[in-house]
């Protein structure tokens, strides 16, 4: 199975390893073209457009019609074999075309209009993410979809809401390379240091957290708030293994930041509602989740309180944190699932549809 992932931008690094996963465990033949610089973090790559055009300034995707775009960007007459070239054959030798966040075959690839190139058989999916448009909308992506016949995924069970029709392949981590283990070193008792990498502040409940750190400093100054903001993808990963416990928001459901965190054994804070635990419980087959659970301010200062004044307790959540990414949501089972919904949609007669 050949399967093409576009993506305008790769949402913290989710569609990089969700390829990771599906070629390490999977056998399936994928591809991952990121199109802007948008949220750019330095995720780890496959084809990257803007390293593609002849300006370093270039930002090479744009929604609108072909005529559009970077005058540095080759144009159709000028492709021959060049970088774009191969862009155009994947796109044509896919037989799933798995679009991420916003995208749709309308998407403007450089000189390229993806729907020009599609051909007739290949099955489009299209993977939303949280985008705040579709949040805002999703009757009206819901309409689409359902007029084009699509199928559609989810990245998290909170989404499923907005669009029940979809199907919630969870995100997932490469639990075995360095930057998502457990840290070896030697830790500081005098500090207890709180990670949290909010992509967009008033998204993530940074303010209650802020809050409630200032709160329980008040007694125990040992805490302290670590905001991973601004800096490289690896560099984030890096310090947030060094830390003792990490924040990721209140909103119900989780991000990759928690799975990171689980992943390198440390005790991770989300206000996970009873939806997204079951529907986690139904898709791994676990009884319990490692998340530590505050859903307002208050939970949140009284359990920030409780995990500062006892390492043991922080000890033994990151044991079992890790152990749960390990053996419960590991890749394999997340490839597993996204290969037998690409196999579901090619079971049955696909018909390709432009909108």
């Amino acid at each position: 199975m050949r399967v093409l992932m576009i993506a305008p931008n790769d949402p913290a690094g989710a569609a990089i390893n969700l390829l990771k996963a599906l070629r390490a465990h999977g056998g399936v033949d994928a591809r991952l073209v990121t199109v802007t610089r948008r949220y750019d973090f330095r995720f780890e790559r496959d084809i990257y457009v803007p390293d593609l055009c002849r300006r370093p300034d270039c930002d090479a995707a744009v929604l609108g019609p072909p005529t559009r775009g970077c005058v540095g960007c080759p144009r159709p007459a000028e492709l021959g074999a060049g970088p774009y070239e191969e862009i155009r054959q994947l796109i044509r030798d896919a037989d799933v075309v798995h679009f991420h966040v916003l995208a749709n075959e309308q998407l403007q690839i450089g000189p390229l209009l993806v729907q020009d190139h599609l051909r007739p058989g290949t099955e489009i999916v299209h993977h939303h993410h949280g985008h705040p448009d579709f949040r805002a909308n999703p009757v009206r992506y819901r309409t689409r979809y359902a007029v084009l016949g699509r199928r559609t995924l989810v990245s998290t069970p909170d989404l499923l809401r907005l669009l029940p029709e979809a199907t919630w392949i969870p995100n997932c981590v490469p639990t075995s390379e360095p930057l998502y283990r457990p840290f070896e070193g030697e830790r500081d008792p005098s500090r207890v240091v709180l990670s949290h990498s909010p992509t967009v502040r008033a998204l993530k409940n940074t303010h209650e957290l802020v809050t409630a750190v200032e709160r329980v400093r008040a007694t125990d100054p040992r805490l302290e708030l670590e905001l991973l903001e601004g800096m490289r993808h690896r560099e984030c990963l890096e310090r947030k293994r060094r830390s003792d416990l990490c924040f990721d928001h209140m909103q119900g459901y989780f991000g990759m930041s928690s799975l990171e965190a689980l992943s390198q054994g440390v005790p991770t804070i989300a206000g996970l509602d009873q939806w997204n635990k079951s529907e986690i419980s139904d898709f791994f087959g676990c009884e319990s989740v490692p998340w530590l659970r505050a859903r307002h301010g208050g939970e949140l200062t009284d359990l920030l309180r409780r995990l500062a004044a006892d390492p043991a307790q922080r000890e033994a959540i990151g044991r079992n944190s890790r152990a749960f990414m390990e053996n419960v949501w590991t890749e394999q089972r997340v490839a597993q699932g996204l290969i037998e919904f690409y196999e579901a949609g090619r079971a049955v007669s696909p018909r390709l549809a432009h909108g």
